[in-house]
């Protein structure tokens, strides 16, 4: 097909799209399934409102200290806790240090816990927990047999009269084990016999031994997390309960429950509930599918192509770089395996498979490198530096191994792209080399920092734009530091790593006094927000020495030092009565009245945080947009706060910070933000660390703690060293996906820093130390370069000449006043007072008096559910009662009476009010002001609801205007 018909085509079916555009669904497989799991949550037992939370940290943590709470003094459960501690401390080795806070490890390995469950569709059983304990008997067996062959070898060894070799550590080992010191074994290395002179009985005896060894060390590996898994069934009771409660779900859940009831959910139901048919699925980067999403799509896929539908899937596996969240790119790997012949989608009678081998992004000399180094060199240099050189062969077939060598696995191995043509002779690449004394963190991050600059300043040279280089790395730490870097030598440069303005520590500490405000008692946030930038930069104008002023006071506030109930706050204001009224006083008296938006607003006045912090500048306007839009949906400050910690990565446009236009910045991201990226130059930072093997991992089977290398090289236990090389395997070949999407990033120049400790000189090791394989290749080919003298040859884009615009922010400084009181409000009594505004809102007029008793019980009931509160229904019922029967002609069914609540007016300057409830009837208008709990400024709430009545003259000027205020503590109406 040529060009044009090609056009022709493509513009038809553009036209096509367009024309049938509501046909069309673009959604993350997650979101997805989601909308599948709402459609049917009746059947999965959740009923009306829940959240879906997308992150989980805060929440799980929120539920741990719930779950600490029922250790009480002398409990059974404070003694069930104590003696999982003593287990964790058994299972310690001997240069493990103490466990000085047992609840953080525990909640840390609960954590892991839950994630591997729920990466691997598992729920945890009461059988589970029964075959654990069933582990301790073995061990305690396994040790005994142990212990007896360790003395039958030591025996048969004496009565021989052999000796040991001098190098050989099972003597020492021998020892430890007759003292019961059994963690010795787990460094020993027990592959060749230690006798010099051995016999046929020692023999025999030393394949006793280990074979005992290997019982030993796999019934250890087996119940090493005993003790965790034993809290953590008992944790995942109270989790359930208090999401069951707050009516939360994860979003792993979601996924584990579909999974859970697959068999039972009907595929026509669904797509009646979902009221839609999909016959035609696209999924684009399918290598980041995990097998439970996978699963879980399958049903829907294969009803679909059982009916003439299709599936398109486009994915590179080459590009798999989410395994730690749980992608499996074997997932496409199979479906290629099984092309000719399908076995997952049956309906079909073969696959078709289409492979892209042309490369849009990068020069012909970045391809050649990228394709030389992955097919060649670091084939190669795996084969040099291997134990298991079987696994690397030029043939290697992932098919006749399981445990096939990563560049096998990846896809790496055949690693062919073809550039545009008019690419060809572009790009250069240069390994840039640098040694630093072990352990000498200084000097590597100054040479470091010496050769980045010097980069910059080449590719600078070479024709390119600041904004045409990227600098990339695989660490958020590394690109802090070079941040650093780059602001010392006054380059303009735009991190992607801190575009999310949740990870800005001003708008951290911006949260932290939110949440002071809204609970005044949280004496944590209300510190943390003392000890911020904020305070710091503020206060000690106030103040000299403020941060040890500061920092002494919360010390002396210490409950533990010094308890007397009093909350943090109150002891500040008479120690710091200046700072106290003049920044703090004001804006919480004021939160629960002002809308969220203003209330920040008047933060960033009072602090003057434009002024004091100009380079924070779009991260507080992205903060103010971000309020002023969560707000629109009618949500308050607790929401808020409960939105900031657990919205997730698919928030991350809603908090990300807009990148300036047209400013000639660099950029700063790490490999997986710049997957699907493309850059004229780049500079990698190949900050690898070494390939490292989760310490709890799941076989199918049984969950495991995977051991050195070392006891592994005992012949007996090669069940579990093929479980560490295959999940050893899967995370390098990460490692070499992440390198490869690094690698290809660039599309005309490439430069690759190598840092690695400088070898010492008596070493035998052909490579450098303490680094990655991927990375020690590299530093062995640091030589590599096709850079000769390159020069931009793609001619740039000519800018317009733009003008700059300066923007001063206004700063009120006549603060708003409202009709409150001197001292900070009684919180619960303003959270009772909206309580009950909410339920007064909610009543427009009332027929049947007995009637509307019985369903405001249940309103009262609903609505302490939603608010989280526990009110008393009959306290609240008998003031509800109270309040209409005082206004009882207001309440009345009338014909053209229309009524309002909650009614909202503007003024002439835009300001928006709020009327309680507003009585329209054909002769006159009445305004009713509720005002309960706190007992408020009468002549303010007069002057406030007259304003009211003069508002709604202009609109009702034929009618008469009446007013109402309505003091519920001291039972009084006043009228206007």
């Amino acid at each position: 097909m040529s060009d044009e018909a090609i056009t022709e085509k493509a513009g038809i079916l553009i036209e096509k799209i367009l024309d049938n555009y509501s046909d069309l669904q673009i959604r993350t497989i997650d979101s997805f399934l989601t909308k599948i799991f709402k459609a049917e949550a009746i059947r999965f037992g959740y009923f009306g409102d829940f959240d879906i939370l997308m992150k989980n940290e805060n929440f799980l943590y929120s539920a741990f200290e719930n779950f600490l709470n029922l250790f009480r003094d002398e409990s059974e459960m404070t003694s069930f806790i104590m003696e999982v501690i003593d287990k964790m401390e058994e299972n310690l080795t001997v240069d493990s240090s103490y466990i000085w806070n047992p609840g953080e490890k525990i909640f840390d390995e609960l954590k892991n816990i839950y994630n591997l469950l729920s990466i691997n569709g598992y729920n945890l059983s009461y059988e589970d927990i029964e075959k654990f304990k069933g582990y301790l008997r073995d061990f305690d067996k396994a040790k005994e047999k142990l212990k007896r062959a360790v003395i039958d070898f030591e025996k048969k060894v004496q009565d021989s009269g052999g000796s040991f070799r001098s190098d050989s550590k099972i003597p020492g080992i021998i020892e430890s084990l007759k003292k019961d010191d059994f963690n010795a074994v787990m460094k020993g290395t027990f592959n060749k016999n230690p006798v010099k002179k051995s016999t046929p009985q020692i023999d025999e005896a030393w394949s006793n031994l280990k074979r005992a060894v290997a019982d030993y060390v796999t019934i250890y590996c087996k119940k090493y997390f005993l003790p965790y898994f034993i809290v953590f069934f008992y944790f995942a009771e109270n989790l359930e309960a208090l999401k069951r409660r707050q009516q939360k779900i994860f979003i792993e859940d979601v996924n584990n429950l579909i999974k859970s009831k697959l068999d039972e959910l009907s595929i026509p139901e669904i797509y009646i509930k979902l009221g839609e048919r999909i016959y035609h699925y696209f999924i684009d980067e399918f290598q980041d599918t995990s097998p439970v999403q996978w699963n879980n799509l399958k049903m829907l896929i294969e009803n679909s192509l059982s009916e003439g539908g299709s599936l398109l899937i486009v994915g590179d596996t080459k590009q798999a770089i989410y395994g730690f969240r749980g992608a499996d790119y074997t997932i496409m790997t199979e479906l290629i395996k099984e092309a000719e012949s399908p076995q997952t989608f049956k309906s079909v009678p073969k696959y078709y498979i289409l492979n892209l081998s042309k490369n849009y992004r990068s020069g012909g000399k970045i391809l050649n490198f990228v394709k030389n180094f992955f097919k060649k060199e670091l084939n190669e240099y795996l084969i040099n530096i291997s134990d298991d050189r079987e696994y690397y062969v030029e043939d290697n077939d992932p098919t006749n191994s399981e445990f096939a060598i990563p560049l096998v696995l990846s896809g790496l191995c055949d690693c062919e792209q073809q550039e545009k043509d008019d690419l060809k002779e572009i790009g250069c690449v240069k390994i840039e080399k640098i040694e630093y004394e072990k352990g000498d963190k200084d000097e590597k991050e100054e040479k470091e920092r010496k050769t980045i600059i010097q980069l910059i300043k080449k590719i600078r040279k070479q024709g390119f734009s600041y904004s045409d280089i990227a600098l990339l790395a695989f660490k958020n730490e590394t690109l802090t530091n070079i941040s650093t870097w780059l602001n010392e030598e006054g380059f303009d440069f735009l991190s992607y790593s801190s575009l999310d303005v949740r990870k800005r520590k001003i708008i951290a500490e911006l949260v932290f006094l939110l949440k002071f405000l809204d609970s005044p008692v949280d004496d944590f946030s209300f510190s943390s927000f003392l000890l911020g930038d904020i305070s710091k930069k503020v206060f000690s104008k106030e103040f000299t020495n403020w941060e040890s002023k500061v920092e002494n006071f919360l010390l002396s506030c210490n409950k533990k030092l010094n308890y007397d109930g009093q909350p943090y706050y109150k002891k500040f204001q008479k120690h710091f009565p200046y700072i106290w009224k003049n920044y703090f006083s004001n804006i919480l008296r004021k939160t629960g009245f002002l809308p969220l938006y203003d209330l920040l607003t008047e933060v960033y006045n009072r602090f003057s945080l434009f002024d004091n912090f100009p380079d924070e500048e779009s991260a507080l306007i992205k903060f103010l947009e971000v309020i002023l839009k969560f707000e629109a949906e009618g949500s308050g400050l607790k929401k808020f706060i409960e939105f900031y910690e657990t919205s997730g990565d698919e928030d991350e446009r809603f908090w990300d910070i807009s990148k300036p236009i047209g400013k000639d910045a660099m950029t700063l991201m790490t490999v997986h933000q710049a997957k699907g990226l493309e850059f004229p130059a780049v500079i990698l930072l190949t900050d690898i660390n070494t390939t490292k093997i989760d310490k709890i991992v799941f076989d199918g089977n049984d969950f495991l703690k995977l051991p050195d290398d070392k006891i592994l090289q005992n012949e007996y236990l090669k069940r579990i060293k093929k479980v560490k090389d295959k999940f050893f395997n899967r995370n390098f070949t990460d490692d070499l996906n992440k390198l490869y999407v690094a690698l290809t990033r660039a599309k005309e120049v490439l430069y690759i820093v190598v840092s690695c400790e400088r070898k010492d000189e008596n070493s035998k090791s052909k490579s450098c130390p303490r680094k990655n394989q991927v990375v020690k290749c590299l530093y062995e080919n640091q030589e590599y370069s096709i850079e000769q003298e390159y020069y931009r040859m793609i001619p740039k884009v000519k800018q317009e000449n733009s003008q700059q615009i300066f923007v001063n922010h206004f700063v009120n400084k006549n603060f708003f006043d409202y009709p409150l009181e001197e001292e900070p409000v009684n919180i619960y009594e303003i959270k009772k007072g909206e309580f009950i505004h909410k339920l007064m809102a909610s009543i427009l007029f009332i027929e049947n008096k007995d009637f509307f008793e019985k369903d405001l019980e249940e309103r009262i009931r609903k609505l302490n559910f939603e608010f989280k509160q526990n009110y008393d229904p009959e306290e609240i019922k008998t003031l509800i009662m109270k309040t209409i029967n005082r206004f009882e002609k207001y309440f009345r069914y009338q014909p053209k009476r229309e009524i309002y609540t909650e009614k909202e007016i503007l003024d002439l300057d835009g300001n928006l009010h709020r009327i309680d409830k507003l009585i329209v009837d054909s002769d006159r208008i009445t305004v009713i002001e509720y005002k309960f709990g706190i007992l408020p400024d009468e002549q303010k709430a007069i002057n406030q609801t007259k304003l009211y009545m003069e508002l709604l003259k202009e609109l009702y000027f034929d009618r008469k205007i009446e007013g109402f205020i309505y003091l519920s503590t001291k039972d009084r109406i006043i009228k206007l």
